[in-house]
């Protein structure tokens, strides 16, 4: 069961860094 969670934990951060990258670009097109 803890190895699930590990698991989902790794996916979660995956998604916000790529978010978060996504953010970024976004900004750098408007300047």
């Amino acid at each position: 069961v803890g190895h699930k969670i590990g698991v989902k934990l790794l996916c979660t951060q995956q998604q916000e860094q790529e978010q978060e990258q996504e953010q970024q670009q976004q900004h750098q097109q408007l300047r």
